[in-house]
């Protein structure tokens, strides 16, 4: 059996959150938290199917590695991992995982200790990663266009100041 969904991830409360008006609004949103990404962080991704969680994680990737990286839904998958970069990265679709035993035969514990993680439904672990999660909750703008984002975070302790780092950075770029 996994976790308990319910545990607490060690957070001080969600940040604020981001208004993003088009795909390459959160492409960009995407590189700039990657840049602050270090190897052992648990990124979670969240929202309903369609929402652009696998394009956040395609952002990401491909601003860590190449940014012609063709980076697919780990859907039927269950993993992927690109190791171009410096640090791997183990992107994972857990949306039909049923038990710890099956990360286990993903390499979930090898993966963490060597890697970051960016997990699309991280629902079913319930708060692994600890301080060193992030959640990113992807969710639509009722109030803009179709393709607009509203994105909500919920950083481990050791998120904050970069989390606040890579929004103030992300900010900065868009108001250029």
């Amino acid at each position: 059996m996994l976790p308990a969904q319910n545990q607490s991830l060690n957070t001080i409360g969600p940040c604020d959150k981001v208004k993003l008006d088009n795909v390459s609004s959160s492409l960009r949103l995407a590189g700039s938290i990657a840049r602050v990404a270090k190897v052992g962080d648990v990124i979670g991704l969240l929202g309903p199917i369609g929402i652009g969680k696998t394009e956040f994680a395609r952002g990401f990737i491909q601003s860590l590695t190449h940014h012609d990286e063709i980076v697919p839904s780990p859907t039927f998958t269950l993993m992927q991992v690109y190791e171009m970069g410096v640090i791997p990265i183990y992107h994972y679709d857990l949306y039909r995982i049923q038990s710890y035993s099956e990360l286990e035969e993903l390499g979930f514990d090898a993966a963490v200790a060597e890697g970051i993680l960016l997990i699309e439904w991280p629902e079913s672990i319930g708060a692994l990663g600890g301080v060193s999660r992030l959640n990113i909750s992807l969710d639509v703008d009722k109030e803009g266009p179709s393709n607009s984002r509203i994105i909500s975070f919920d950083p481990g302790l050791g998120w904050q100041e970069r989390l606040n780092n890579a929004i103030k950075a992300f900010i900065e770029v868009s108001d250029a």
